[in-house]
Order: structure tokens, then sequence, then C-alpha cells
């Protein structure tokens, strides 16, 4: 009998037995079938062997373009990202901020049916807080046509022009269309599409010189009938533009216009670009969600449900997704109801279902967000539901759950062109720093500039500004000046000459018809304000708003925007910006968003009124942001997100002036000694759109290994650059000798200064004022190490008698080498080691004959303090060392922050 090899179990036999042809034959087929399989392993190893030689090889780049907007990016493996140059964009709507519709009274113009009711309507709002809605009731007088307009001086004959608006109709027995006025007809399109829903109404036209106003024409065929409209907006164009919008066809030129000439206030350029690539969960932890009453947070990603009632739900912000991709939704736990809802662009539900287990599904073309609810739709006794882990991703595959982690880029700056889009402002990136070439600069004229009277004429007066152009080459070739009100100023009615520019001023605007006006005079009117009766001046803009003479010179009117200029330079300028680099890709499917607006971590002061603390509130001595918002999105507290307070509207007269939104926080909540920041979306009338920008990313292993050496070496050498730059900033003990470094803090004077020395263990704060003028007014205030302010602000007296050699704790007297009241130079705040210290400080420079030379403020809540070692300790974070910093697995720098990782962006690790 036969025995068996252990490996192929072949037979085999003693000398002595007998040999089965069976078994012979069956040891040949073992061998035939062994060696096959030996065969096709060799060539899949050969086979994969010559794909990772692949991805070895030299580098295989690719680009791909991102479009304005939500995208998806597909790549066979992780990689890092670096994007082509983006180019400016300026737009002038030549309507300025008459189209926005905000204001009925705009629309001056009617011919033929009047309507019912013209009046504006937040139901119909498309860009800021309201829409025109238009109500026709004829009786037996239909059919029947209508036209509101606006009246225009600034179309000019033989140029080309494109006017466009959204509009949407009540039913199909109504209709509007954009329409241009002009003798003897008008300039339409007649091919509109009736919509219920916003859709662009444009038409391009060459200008005979006839045109007198712009509007909306109305075509009635039965009663009670209506059309909404907003944003319109007038642009000039080139013969090439021209001729390439009248070459679309209806769908593609509304997509062009869309985005190419989207509505914008008067003159408004690309205003903070931004990419992010959404993490493999796109879902925000709960406290960033509209949480229930009964629903109550255990960590970022698990809640319970107390149910008391039926239809209680909490609902997540609304996330953007790319319109028929294919999205994966499930939970790790669900003990109630996950309902996701898909929304259009005008925040219209398109559908919502129910999701049992995990769901993969494809959002239709007119679906652009989502959002979903966590809750329950019936109830019968109390019951306790559980929440736990949800997770949206972009593909049809179920992801492992895993917290957001969105990659950020942005760019913290403006980016103007010529009127033609010849030129522009660029940015690109080099060796991971972001630059700006520079060939456009914008300026607001206000009451502080230097302003004098040149001429006089019948009912006007030219006022000029004194070494405007100073150290300047400018194109004059590209040179628009904008009014208050946002209209362009005729050419003939400004001119820069001598290194000054020269304005005509019409007395019935400036109230100067009897006056001749004098510097101060001139001041308060770029201040908004109206010479009125001697005493008090009126606001150009509501005249029912009237101030003292003191108080006009100093302060701008409520709601006033100033005068600005945009001049091209004859030589361009390139500076490193601020912003923020280092985008990433998964393997895989990516949903990235390009777009424009976004201002990231503006350092805010927060203001108490009304038993709360307010960021852009609506009150008096309120700092608004920078920027009118269209939506805040996150509040930080020292770098880290903050997430009790809550976002509220604007009441309606106050959106014009500070946008759509405010944030707000309970006393009890609310941290004196931190810093704060904010990250929000600017209105969407105050930037032009960005159209699109090319990516490129390697495809291959070798040089992505590369380039994460490559950046981890720079990321080491930055860091011991950041290491020596503090250790210079912030300097050590060394003996009994004062050492002086600024902190991170500036104003228009030289500074404020930390310095200390280690003999007694004093920290000193000293503080200079602008070129050695004289600076006597203001307040600082500090708290002890128990975290207790002291009672009371301690003023910025005139000065002791001692002068510079008191050195008394709790108080600081500014002085300057100049100043009267004290020859011994700056004082300073003596505070002890170990003490913590908030400033808050308020300065004022005056001018001896008149009290009005300049104004220049510091005001910022920095806590620092000199720990008993004698290191500076700057919120809560000793000078950064190795030990406080890593290279993330991809590839990114992170920072630790009590004990927890953190990306640079401040996102936990």
């Amino acid at each position: 009998m036969s025995k068996k090899t252990e490996n192929l179990e072949l037979h085999t036999w003693e000398s002595s037995d007998y040999v089965l042809h069976e078994e012979f034959n069956e040891n040949f087929e073992t061998i035939d079938t062994t060696v096959q399989e030996v065969k096709d392993s060799v060539n899949d190893l050969q086979s994969d062997l010559g794909e990772i030689q692949g991805k070895l090889a030299d580098s295989t780049n690719k680009i791909v373009t991102l479009k304005r907007g939500h995208n998806k990016v597909t790549t066979n493996q992780a990689t890092n990202v670096t994007f082509d140059q983006i180019r400016g964009r300026t737009l002038i709507n030549l309507l300025g901020r008459e189209g926005n519709c905000e204001e009925e009274s705009k629309f001056s113009v009617q011919i033929g049916q009047v309507a019912s009711s013209f009046q504006s309507n937040k139901e119909n709002d498309f860009n800021g807080k309201y829409g025109i809605k238009v109500y026709f009731d004829l009786a037996d007088q239909y059919p029947a046509s209508s036209y509101y307009g606006i009246p225009t001086q600034h179309i000019i004959s033989g140029r080309n022009y494109l006017f466009a608006s959204v509009i949407k109709d009540g039913s199909s027995s109504i209709t509007g269309t954009v329409a241009v006025r002009k003798s003897g007809g008008y300039h339409k399109l007649s091919n509109k599409n009736n919509s219920a829903s916003f859709i662009l109404d444009y038409v391009t036209f060459t200008a005979d010189g006839t045109e007198n106003n712009v509007g909306i024409h109305f075509k009635i065929d039965s009663n009670n009938q209506w059309v909404a409209f907003d944003s319109l907006r007038l642009y000039e164009i080139s013969d090439e533009e021209k001729t390439y919008i009248d070459s679309l066809t209806l769908e593609e030129a509304t997509s062009y216009i869309t985005v190419a000439y989207s509505y914008v206030d008067s003159v408004q350029s690309i205003q903070c670009p931004y990419i992010i690539r959404h993490g493999k969960n796109m879902i925000p932890p709960f406290h960033a969600w509209e949480l229930s009453n009964d629903m109550m947070i255990h960590e970022d990603y698990s809640a319970t449900l107390n149910a008391t009632a039926s239809s209680t739900f909490s609902y997540s912000p609304k996330i953007p997704i790319v319109p028929e991709e294919n999205y994966t939704l499930s939970m790790d736990k669900v003990e109630g109801q996950l309902i996701y809802q898909l929304w259009d662009d005008q925040d219209d539900l398109v559908m919502e279902s129910e999701v049992i287990g995990e769901v993969t599904f494809s959002p239709p073309p007119n679906a652009v967000s989502l959002s979903l609810k966590l809750g329950i739709t019936s109830f019968e006794t109390p019951e306790m539901y559980v929440f736990e882990n949800p997770m949206l991703s972009i593909g049809s595959k179920v992801m492992k759950f895993e917290p957001k982690n969105d990659d950020l880029v942005f760019f913290n700056t403006s980016l103007c062109s010529s009127m033609d889009n010849e030129k522009a402002d660029t940015i690109t990136e080099r060796e991971n720093k972001l630059y700006k070439t520079t060939w456009f600069e914008k300026k607001e004229l206000d009451g502080s500039m230097n302003w004098q009277l040149h001429e006089e004429g019948s009912g006007y007066k030219i006022v000029k500004l004194l070494n405007f152009a100073i150290n300047k080459s400018i194109d004059m070739s590209n040179l628009v000046l904008i009014s208050y009100n946002g209209q362009i100023v005729e050419n003939e009615d400004f001119i820069l000459e001598n290194g000054s520019l020269h304005i005509k001023i019409m007395n019935s605007d400036s109230g100067w018809s009897d006056i001749t006006p004098n510097p101060y005079d001139i001041k308060r009117y770029f201040n908004g304000w109206k010479y009125n009766d001697g005493e008090l001046d009126q606001s150009v803009l509501n005249e029912d708003e009237k101030v003292d003479k003191g108080t006009a010179v100093l302060y701008k009117s409520f709601q006033y925007t100033p005068y600005t200029i945009v001049y091209q330079l004859q030589q361009s300028i390139e500076e490193e910006i601020e912003g923020q680099v280092g985008l990433s890709l998964f393997e895989g499917e990516n949903q990235l968003t390009f777009g424009e607006g976004l201002i990231v971590k503006e350092t805010v002061t927060p203001k108490y009124f009304n038993s709360k603390y307010w960021i852009n509130g609506a009150f008096e001595d309120s700092e608004g942001l920078s920027y009118k918002t269209k939506k805040i999105l996150d509040v930080y507290e020292n770098g880290n997100e903050k997430a009790s307070w809550s976002r509220v509207f604007h009441e309606d007269v106050d959106i014009k002036h500070y946008g759509d939104e405010q944030a707000i926080i309970e006393t009890g909540n609310f941290n004196k000694n931190a810093q704060y920041s904010v990250t929000y979306f600017v209105a969407d009338s105050l930037s032009t759109k960005v159209q699109h920008i090319d990516m490129l990313y390697d495809t291959n292993l070798n040089m992505v290994v590369r380039e994460l050496v490559q950046d981890i070496a720079d990321q080491k050498q930055q860091l011991a650059q950041v290491n020596h730059s503090l250790s210079e900033k912030y300097l050590r003990n060394e003996g009994n000798q004062y050492k002086e470094g600024k902190l991170y803090i500036r104003h228009e004077g030289d500074g404020l200064e930390l310095f200390h020395h280690d003999t007694n263990g004093y920290a000193g704060i000293q503080l200079h004022s602008k070129g050695n003028e004289n600076s006597d007014y203001g307040y600082i205030r500090y708290y002890d190490e128990a975290k207790n302010f002291a009672e009371g602000l301690y003023d910025l007296q005139e000065g002791l008698a001692n002068g510079a050699d008191v050195k008394e704790e709790g108080l600081l007297v500014i002085g300057s080498e100049n100043d009267p009241h004290s020859v011994f130079g700056p004082d300073h705040l003596v505070l002890r080691s170990g003490a913590r210290f908030i400033f808050d400080v308020n300065t004022m420079v005056y001018d001896s004959t008149d009290n009005i030379l300049a104004e220049f403020r510091y005001n910022g809540d920095v806590k620092a303090y000199m720990d008993n070692n004698g290191e500076i300790i700057i919120n809560d974070n000793k000078v950064l060392h190795e030990g406080n910093i890593r290279v993330s697995d991809d590839g990114k720098l992170q920072y630790k922050y009590n004990n927890e990782w953190y990306s640079m962006s401040g996102t936990k690790s």
C-alpha cells in the first residue's frame, strides 16, 4: 500500500509494493496543478512588481480643474496638492447699490399698467435681506404690460453692456423679463422661461446713446398675478465678451453669467478665496447642531434624547453635496429615527427620507446641500434614545466612523483686476508659502485724511486730498472713484494731479451753498455728514440723524460707506501674504469646495450688553466685524472652538451695517481672560465670485514619499526658525539686564512692549505713543494670579510729579520725550512674577491746536504672564518647543494644547 508525501501528498511505494496506474496518474496531475499555481503566482507577483515600479517611477503629475462650488476628485493614493495661480477679478455694477432691491423707492420709472403693489419683500430675497414683489389686480384690463426701472446715466454710446436680474413668476399667466428702456423702445430678452423659482434673465446690447433706465418688463394675462425680482446688475463688457455670451445657448449663458457676472454692490473684487477638502466624514459634531431641549450631548458624536413629546428632532447644519454623485450614510447606533433632507440653492426642500441601517443615494440635479434630523415622530411614554457616530461620506462604500476632519487652504487677501481683466492681482504658492503679485490698490477716503478746499464754483466746491499719490506710480488709465452711495463718479468730476486728488462736490449734497468750507467741514463730509445749521451736522443718508461738529469730525455716520478709489500701479509689487497652504487628498473619492468670502479666525473683542457678551452686535460702542456677515461659522476661545455661542439674525435696520448674523453667549459661559476669534462668510454682494482653479498632484508613490520627507524637513526648519524668533521676542532672564521684546500686538505707535528682569522677579509693560507726540488719554487694566480683576480701571493720567521713576503696581502713566506733562520718557506698569495680566488699552494722540491731529486705538485681550522660572507664557502656552510640535502620519504640522493634539487650523486630531 502506498504512502503520501507531506506537502503535495504524492504517492510513494516500497520496493515490494504494487504500483497502481491510478495513483501514478494522480501524482502527475497533482504536480501539474501545483506547477501551474506557481506559474500563476509568479505572474501575479510580476504584475504587482510592475505596478509598484510604476508607482516608484519618475513623477507623473495630474491636473484637475476645480470649478466654483462643490467638486469630486478621485485619486489612486493619498497625496499632497499644489495649486496654480489664482487671478483677481473686479466687477463694477454701474447701478451702484441701487440694484440690491432692499428699497423699492429706487425704482422711479413706471410705464404702462400701474401695479396694485410694488414693495420690498423678505420672502422673495435672493441677495441681502429683501427682494421686490410686484402685484397686479387689473379687473377686466388684461392682457396688459408694465415696466418699472432705475434711471442710469452711465451708459455710453458705442459701448457694450450686460444687464441681468433674477426673476420668478407667480403663475403661467404673468412673466417678468429684464429690459433696458431707450428712445423708441427697449433692449430686452424675450425668450425667458416662466418659472416659479428664481432664474437669471439677461440682455446684452451695444448702446446707441438713448438708453436712460434699466428695469423689469411685466406681461400680464390675467388678474391677481405677481412677479418677484432681485439683484439687478449692469456691467460694461468688451466686444469679445459680448460675442462669446451671444454665442451661448440660454442655459449655457445663464450658467456662465451666474458666476462670471454675479451681483455685487458697487465695485467689488474677489475677497478671501478658499479651498476645503472635506473629511471622510462630512457630519459636524453634535455641539454644532440645532438641538432639541431634550437632547443631551455626552461626547462630540454621542447624545441621548430624553423623549417627553412627539415630533422631537435635532437638526444638523446644512452640508454641501455634489448633485448626482453617490453618498453613503450610516450610524453606529440609532435608537430613534435618522432622516436626511436634500435642499436646493434657494433653501427649498427637495426631498427627505428615513434611513434604516445604512443607505447609498444619489442627490438629484437641483440638490446642493443635505441636512440630518435625529429624534422621534411618535411618542407614548417617556423613553431614552441613544444616537452615536453618524457617518456621511462621498462614494458607495460604507466607511468606518471617524470624526469630521476637513483640510482648509485659505488666502487672506483681496484680488483685483482691470475692468477689461487684462491685468490682475495673482496668488502663487512656492515652497509652502503664499505670494501675492499686486497690481491694484483700493482705499477708502474718509475724514481722517488731509483734506483742503481747492476751488469754489457755481453750485459746487472742488476739494483736494494732499499727498495722495506720494511715492506711488499710478497708471492713470485705470482709476475709478466710487461715491458713498455706490455710484461711479464721472471722470470729469475728479482728477489726480501733482500728487493730489481733486474731487468735485455738489453743494446740494454737502450743504455748503452758503459757506466756504474749512478743512474740518470737509473732513465731516467725508465721514458722512452734511452741513446743516452751523451747530449740528446731519447724515447724508438720513436727515433725522444729527450730531455735533466735534463728533462729526471724528466718527462716521451710521451705515455710511466712505468714498472709495481703486487704482492700478505701473509696476507690480510681490509680497508674502497671510493664509494657509498644505492641502491633501485621500486615496479614493474626495469632495472639495472652491469659493470666496471666507474670513478665518478674525480676532475680536466681545462686548458686554444686556447681561450677555456679543460679537458683531448692533448697539452703541459695539465693534462690528471687518465685513458684513452672511454666516458666522465658528467662534474660538484661545484658538479652540467654543460651542456655547449662539448665532442670531440682526434686525432689518442693522443688516446694512453689520450683515445678517451676530454671535451671543451668556455671561456664565464667557471667559473674560481668553482671546476670541471668529470665522465667517462675508455677504455675497461684497465679493466677486471665483470661477475656477487648476490643482496639481502626483499619481506616483515615489514623488509622494519624496514630498512628504521634504515637507517634514521644511517643517522642522520652520519650527527651528519659530523657536529662534520667539526666543528673541520673548527673551529669557539674563542677569540683571533688561531684555525688551514686542508681543504679536501692533498699533500705529511704536507699540506695546513687554520686558522683565530676574533679580527681583518683576515684569514690566511699556506703551509708546506715535512719533513721541503727546499721548495723555487711555487706560489699562489687569488681574492677578487668582484671576480676580483689580477694582476699576487705571487711568493713563497726564503724568506724576516724579515722572518715569514711579513704578507703582496697577498704575501706568503715559508720557513721551516731548510730553510737557512728563519729561522722563514712557512710564511702565510693574507686575510681580507669576501675576497674570490682561491688556485693554485705548489711547489718543492730540494736536495742541485743535485736538484732532490723529486718533489711534489698540484694543486687544492678550493674556500673558511670567512664570516663576522667568519664562513668558502666552495664552497658557510656553514658548514653542519640539515637545509641543509634531508631524502627523499624513505629513501635517500639529501642536499640543492641554495634552491634546491639534492641526494648525485648530481642529483636534
